[in-house]
């Protein structure tokens, strides 16, 4: 489901039904007056709760992802985040416990309070050069994480970011 403000060409996706295993968001959206959208945002709970979506793909047009957008999407394992993403928002990642592989989009900004915690199967996190700031308790408990590298723009790492990630052994800050 879609929604847009009058003359507007953009459209935000509010909500996903879909019973399939992979789901990718497109970058534009015909509606039925012929008329072509650029789909810009994912609304709050967008796909929470379904059970039944494994792999994810984030358009190149989208460029925010609200809070708890994703939260207890319990089957989801890839998701592959849109180069023109710039902002994840609070818990919109949280507690899936069989996402073990995120691709995070080259202009992402910012990600915020406890976006990815408690996602036991990441093992790795690799960030471009345009992110910032990581939001309080961002990837809190993610157990199997063992190595994080950040880019060159990193400023802000909040508090308890990756508090609990007892396997964490490697970080990479920029010179």
């Amino acid at each position: 489901y879609y929604k847009t403000s009058f003359g507007s060409p953009n459209i935000e996706l509010t909500q996903i039904k879909s019973n399939q295993a992979s789901v990718s968001i497109p970058d534009t959206v015909t509606c039925d007056n012929g008329r072509t959208y650029f789909v810009t945002s994912i609304e709050e709970a967008a796909l929470t709760g379904n059970r039944t979506v494994k792999t994810l793909v984030i358009g190149n047009n989208v460029e925010t992802i609200a809070d708890h957008a994703f939260y207890q999407v319990h089957a989801l394992e890839s998701v592959t985040i849109g180069n023109r993403v710039t902002r994840i928002g609070a818990e919109a990642f949280l507690h899936l416990k069989r996402l073990s592989s995120v691709t995070f989009g080259t202009n992402l900004q910012f990600i915020g309070k406890r976006a990815f915690a408690g996602d036991d199967a990441l093992s790795s996190l690799t960030f471009g050069n345009m992110l910032d700031t990581i939001g309080p308790g961002a990837f809190k408990n993610d157990i199997h994480v063992t190595s994080v590298k950040f880019g060159d723009r990193i400023q802000t790492i909040a508090r308890n970011a990756f508090r609990g990630n007892v396997s964490l052994t490697s970080v990479t800050l920029p010179d």
